[in-house]
């Protein structure tokens, strides 16, 4: 009698092993469709962010030869304006001084309004072509 109650303790405990095992290998089957279902999910955005980088990466080839361009450009244009700006100022500030010894309305100087808006217009122009021209000369030294 004692042998078969060893005998069905041992079954017992063997069928509490098994039992354990098969949670265990569930518990791991479990892990393993949570990391699917998480892989799964991340693949979708991976591929939209690959496929943005190659069409960035296209554009980036495609617009470095007008960045380097625009960046060579750019900075003779600076030069070359406030150049041209500084001649009509100074030019301006001349008739106005002429025109007041001679007792002329310098508002009847239509060249002087006129020279003024472009003035104005030239360095409005000149103030974006500075805040890019960093950028651009940047851009210039990429190597793809």
């Amino acid at each position: 009698m004692r042998e078969d109650i060893l005998q069905a303790l041992s079954e017992l405990i063997k069928e509490k092993t098994e039992l354990k095992a098969e949670k265990i290998e569930l518990g791991l089957i479990d892990d393993l469709k949570i990391n699917v279902n998480s892989l799964s999910s991340n693949e979708s955005i991976l591929v939209k962010v690959a496929n943005d980088m190659v069409k960035i990466n296209s554009e980036m080839i495609s617009i470095l030869p007008k960045a380097k361009d625009r960046a060579k450009v750019g900075k003779s244009m600076i030069g070359v304006t406030e150049d041209k700006i500084d001649l009509a100022e100074k030019q301006v500030k001349k008739v106005k001084q002429a025109a007041k010894e001679l007792g002329i309305n310098i508002n009847e100087i239509k060249e002087i309004k006129e020279i003024e808006k472009l003035t104005k217009e030239n360095k409005d122009t000149l103030k974006t072509i500075k805040r890019y021209q960093d950028t651009m000369e940047s851009i210039s030294k990429v190597k793809i």
